[in-house]
């Protein structure tokens, strides 16, 4: 037999004998008195879990490792050590305390139930750290470390409710603007309206309704009449409305009727227009009257046309208060055209016709007179003095007209004063009418030889004699003065009647002096 073959028998051999050595026979557990108790351990290790102490474990003589209770006798898996805390031996039935455990690096320990039945996180040790009686691994970091019984891993802070910022409402997370307005009127006044603030918070802003005045808190009702006449008519009484905001009542005054145009016209001025289809807009300037002594606010400016029967129609009229005006002129206005004959069918409402020239009328307020005035216009005025339909004219300035009296100045001439009294007995005569003085031509007919226009002052009138035999005509010496006044209001001159200072004034003489005391219509 080769000595291969020898070992095959003899490994065969001691297998069995091998294999009944390693197997105890089955031994009946100890009683309780009988079993072995183990012997107190005199300086007991700390325990794994701060603030808990768990009892050591004992081991079955002979047996497996009993599991560890905790301190509800809920068993538990085996002891996850706190990092750096010293294990507690474990002993085996000889009594002889086990090696210490080396934890392989960076390997979690099995988790740690505490006494909640909870199950905490495992620990996680250092590389190479070893747990040993009694010994800590300074410096070594774990992780999820386990709680006490009852007590939470991770505190959580109480963030609290979400609130909405000022001005807006809502649960916290959406939160809406809040219309201030919709509360009382946001603090408004109850006759003032409220606008919510752009920004949430703000104060709402709050103005005062029409036809009142304040702070919008406070709103008071505004008199319109305290304005302007509430803006009624000259020769109108405002009356300020029961209600704030409606338009004060206009009434025309006394002696005054309220016209189409919603004038208050003098019952005593005559004037009427008839409103056509076009018209022709004159701008008076206020600057226009400067000078004018004749015309004062409250008198009344109008423009006439020539009617068939000769007499003027009015086309429009203003009343005259310092500011700048303006007349609409109303041109005459045509009836259809027939279908007949194609001949229009007469007028329908009186007025300019196309090139009619405006005849110039005014009317004194305080004594019912009228007179006449001549207008100036604007050189770059687009129309003048006559008619165009939607024409535009623009009066810059008046003068008063003159009767067209011209006295030819010659090398001699007497002088002839009139004192400021001499129209007090003639009423109709005002300042801006005409004094004239005249001779009889060589045909018999009367010349002027002098005029002057009156200002209600002492004046003087230089009257003018014959030049030579026959090569200027005038005043020859000892001829009789012929006197005449023109009215412009009237439009017309009137014969007069001269009352001297002194006999023997009443003749022309060269380098000659007179004085009349007063002049009067001739009868």
């Amino acid at each position: 037999m080769d000595n291969r073959m020898k070992t095959v028998l003899s490994f065969c051999l001691l297998l069995p004998l091998c294999l009944l050595t390693a197997c105890p026979p089955d031994v009946p557990p100890p009683k309780d008195d009988e079993k072995e108790q183990p012997e107190p351990d005199p300086d007991p290790l700390p325990s794994a879990d701060a603030g808990n102490t768990e009892p050591t474990q004992s081991v079955d003589a002979g047996g497996d490792p009993s599991p560890v209770t905790a301190d509800a006798g809920t068993p538990t898996t085996p002891d996850t050590e706190d990092a750096g805390t010293a294990a507690s031996p474990v002993t085996d039935d000889a009594g002889t305390a086990a090696p210490p455990v080396t934890e392989d690096a960076g390997t979690a320990a099995p988790p740690v139930t505490d006494d909640a039945g909870t199950t905490a996180p495992p620990v996680t040790e250092d590389a190479g750290t070893s747990i040993g009686p009694g010994s800590e691994d300074a410096g070594t970091t774990v992780a999820n470390e386990p709680a006490d019984a009852g007590v939470t891993d991770l505190a959580e802070e109480d963030a609290g409710t979400p609130t909405c910022p000022n001005g807006t409402t809502g649960d916290g997370i959406d939160c809406t603007d809040i219309n201030e307005c919709n509360d009382n009127n946001g603090g408004c006044y109850a006759n003032a309206s409220c606008t919510n603030a752009a920004v949430s918070g703000d104060a709402p802003s709050c103005e005062c309704n029409a036809g009142y005045e304040g702070n919008g808190q406070e709103c008071t009702d505004i008199d319109e009449c305290a304005t302007n006449n509430g803006g009624c008519p000259s020769n109108a009484t405002c009356t300020d409305a029961d209600t704030a905001g409606v338009a004060p009542l206009c009434t025309c005054n006394t002696g005054y009727t309220e016209d189409i145009m919603g004038n208050c016209k003098p019952d005593a001025l005559d004037w009427d227009v008839e409103y056509t289809d076009t018209n022709h807009s004159i701008f008076i300037l206020n600057t226009a009257l400067d000078g004018i002594a004749q015309v004062e606010a409250g008198d009344y400016i109008g423009v006439f046309y020539a009617r068939e029967n000769h007499f003027l129609g009015c086309g429009a009229f203003t009343e005259w208060n310092g500011e700048t005006t303006m007349l609409a002129a109303q041109g005459e206005e045509l009836g259809d055209v027939e279908n007949d004959g194609g001949v229009a069918a007469g007028v329908v409402a009186g007025g300019f016709e196309v090139g009619e020239e405006f005849h110039w009328v005014f009317w004194d307020a305080s004594s019912g007179n009228t007179f006449s005035l001549i207008p100036i216009f604007d050189a770059t005025s687009p129309n003048g003095n006559s008619f165009v339909p939607n024409g535009i004219s623009q009066v810059v300035g008046f003068e008063s007209p003159n009767p067209g009296w011209i006295a030819e100045i010659t090398d001699n001439n007497h002088s002839v004063f009139i004192k400021d009294t001499a129209f007090d007995n003639w009423p109709e005569i005002k300042p801006g009418d005409y004094v004239g003085v005249f001779f009889e031509d060589s045909s018999s007919e009367p010349q002027c030889g002098g005029l002057v226009k009156w200002e209600g002052a002492f004046t003087q009138i230089p009257a003018y004699g014959a030049e030579g035999t026959g090569i200027v005509e005038g005043f020859a010496v000892g001829e009789t003065f012929q006197w005449r006044v023109w009215d412009a209001s009237a439009n017309a001159f009137h014969e007069a009647t001269a009352t001297y200072a002194a006999a023997g004034q009443d003749v022309y003489a060269p380098n000659g002096l007179s004085f009349v005391d007063e002049l009067v219509a001739t009868p």
